[in-house]
């Protein structure tokens, strides 16, 4: 079930600041075991606020939306890991806050997946009783209920 690749990655990083990144300080081999560990990480992640809305797991084709959020999340899980000591940059935390921004509203069914449809297919909708009214009892109605109990 990946939602991205490390090419993915190697889309953002020159190959040796992603070794440096996954603790080689001489540039020249990326940990791929940290590399995996740390997507492993961010697509249970994604699922896990997709889980009950949407179909998790899926893996051929990939939605470009899941790719995103599993490299982004990814990104800041091996800056966790790398900074651990130290504070990570803002750039990388931005990243992680607007994943998780998203997830919430393709959780809530604000934003859809693409890959969950067909082409032209509308995703279904949903469906509630509720109206945009507030619903609020004046005092005297609420006294009105409380004196027919007496």
């Amino acid at each position: 079930m990946n939602y991205s690749k490390v090419d993915d990655l190697l889309n953002e990083f020159l190959p040796e600041d992603l070794a440096r990144l996954t603790g080689d300080p001489t540039g020249q081999q990326i940990n791929m075991v940290r590399v995996d560990y740390a997507r492993e990480l961010a697509e249970a992640e994604i699922d896990s606020y997709l889980a009950g809305r949407w179909l998790t797991g899926i893996d051929d084709p990939a939605d470009f939306l899941l790719k995103k959020l599993s490299v982004d999340l990814t990104v800041y899980n091996l800056f966790q890991f790398a900074y651990a000591r130290t504070v990570i940059p803002n750039t990388i935390i931005w990243r992680r806050m607007n994943a998780i921004d998203l997830l919430k509203k393709l959780q809530t069914g604000n934003i859809v997946l693409v890959s969950q449809y067909g082409d032209g297919e509308i995703p279904p909708a949903i469906k509630s009783n509720k109206i945009n009214e507030m619903r609020t009892f004046s005092n005297t109605l609420l006294d009105k209920f409380y004196d027919e109990e007496e």
